[in-house]
């Protein structure tokens, strides 16, 4: 896998982020369908990749603090 070019960003944290599976239905974040990671406030560099396997996709997401 590889990083795609276009999804390399700088993201300013400024308390807790909500991630979550976007393939989960519903308007509302549950209980056990979420994860908070608790991030250092300060920019970090995000990127993305996926990869393909038939009918499986994987999305991979990387938060890098940036000094």
């Amino acid at each position: 896998m590889s990083w795609d070019a276009d999804e390399d960003v700088r993201w300013v944290v400024e308390g807790p982020i909500v991630v979550f599976d976007s393939a989960r239905p519903g308007a509302e974040l549950e209980p056990d369908n979420h994860l908070v990671i608790d991030l250092r406030r300060g920019e970090c560099r995000v990127r993305a990749t996926y990869h393909a396997a038939g009918d499986n996709w994987m999305i991979l997401v990387q938060l890098q603090p940036v000094p």
